[in-house]
């Protein structure tokens, strides 16, 4: 007997019963037994966790994010399933975890899944519990700074006793800041003065967000401003310009 039907699993009563076969009628006292099929994952001899990939999965704070697949466990009996859990997300530049859930979407303060404030920051901790795969994505470079990142991932299998084994995988978080550019915000802030000599100074306002901007949504640090000759890119005579930053 031979059978890949799950749901047989239990007990089954099975009767047997002697008839002549040329003459059906003829029967004799039936026979009943139990047939039990039991699951062969109940108590599951062995589960695997694949080896660790060779090379990390790389973002740099991509708007698509990455998703992080390891190849899946494997279990003997090899029919038995495996549930997969996130163990831990943890930074190897200070050996912090961070957990693997929770939803942060940018302009939505609170939002399900997310344990702070979440205004202006875009962020996707999500993992399937199903295949294992682990989805990031961020634009917070201060809280998840450029580096290496391991995700620890456990998969158990067995319907009755479980038994566990755990991978490691790295995610590795590329700074996007030292390929960035400044672009210049259109249209112009700036116009041509003409200035009469002796005059009163003419102070010329704008706001600095509005003259140049990363080409990322990332923060890269404070933009400086050093103003210079256009002629022969020397520097401005001090005594005759001056540049004063200041926040309203």
């Amino acid at each position: 007997m031979y059978s890949e039907d799950y749901s047989l699993i239990g007990t089954n009563e099975v009767t047997v019963r002697p008839y002549l076969e040329d003459y059906p009628d003829h029967v004799g006292p039936a026979e009943a037994a139990e047939l039990i099929f039991l699951d062969p994952c109940a108590a599951p001899d062995k589960i695997t966790a694949p080896a660790a990939p060779e090379f990390p999965f790389l973002d740099n704070y991509s708007a698509a994010g990455v998703r992080v697949s390891p190849a899946a466990f494997s279990t003997e009996p090899s029919v038995c399933k495996v549930a997969y859990e996130c163990v831990k997300l943890t930074y190897l530049g200070d050996g912090l975890d961070n957990d693997c859930d929770g939803d942060c979407v940018a302009g939505a303060s609170g939002s399900p899944g997310g344990d702070e404030d979440c205004d202006g920051i875009q962020e996707i901790r999500n993992f399937d519990p199903a295949t294992g795969s682990f989805t990031f994505q961020t634009t917070d470079i201060d809280k998840y700074p450029p580096g290496d990142y391991e995700i620890t991932i456990r998969g158990t299998t067995g319907s009755g006793t479980q038994i566990a084994d755990e991978t490691v995988v790295t995610l590795t978080l590329v700074d996007p800041c030292p390929t960035a550019e400044l672009v210049n915000v259109e249209p112009p802030k700036f116009e041509d003065i003409e200035y009469l000599i002796g005059r009163p100074a003419i102070p010329v306002d704008f706001l600095l967000s509005e003259v140049v901007q990363l080409d990322i949504p990332h923060n890269c640090g404070e933009i400086k401003f050093e103003m210079h000759n256009g002629l022969d890119a020397s520097e401005l005579d001090a005594d005759l310009f001056s540049f004063e930053e200041s926040v309203d």
